[in-house]
């Protein structure tokens, strides 16, 4: 991994409290791609294979119905999607030109077993969108140490 991927990263809440030799399994395979502005990243109902962290620009989530978020340097996207194994559950477009980072949903998975850190901070993340966080597993864990997984809908829990 290219030191200048790293310390891009370090932006990123979700990945900041791993320390190097985790980062360094998360990110082997993972790629940086541009996405002009217009672009599509995640689209709503497509299979949820890997996780992503914005570099640059600016991004907006959004459902067939409702604008969700808007996703500025160092926002991550799409590990709800990999944690459950449900289909992706809203597009992500480019507002700007943008610079995006693929993980790939595997080592994601793998990370979040493995590091307590990591799963500490995914589960903060959930907790903090504030969305329902009912038992869910996904297929890949069969067989691995059984932990809650959240199954999210991007539905508030008071909704």
């Amino acid at each position: 991994m290219a030191h200048s991927k790293q310390a891009e990263i370090g932006r990123c809440d979700l990945l900041a409290g791993l320390r190097r030799g985790p980062t360094r399994r998360l990110l082997a395979g993972s790629e940086s791609f541009t996405v002009p502005a217009g672009g599509l990243i995640l689209v709503e109902g497509d299979p949820s294979n890997d996780a992503y962290v914005l570099l640059q620009g600016a991004l907006a989530v959004e459902t067939r119905r409702t604008h969700l978020a808007y996703l500025t340097a160092g926002d991550h996207f799409g590990e709800v999607g990999v944690l459950t194994g449900r289909a992706r559950s809203a597009t992500v477009e480019a507002i700007e030109a943008s610079q995006v980072l693929r993980i790939d949903g595997t080592r994601f998975r793998a990370t979040f077993r493995r590091f307590g850190s990591f799963r500490a901070a995914v589960e903060d993340e959930f907790a903090r969108r504030s969305l329902t966080v009912p038992e869910d597993r996904h297929p890949s864990t069969t067989g691995a140490r059984h932990h809650r997984l959240p199954r999210l809908d991007l539905v508030p829990a008071s909704a």
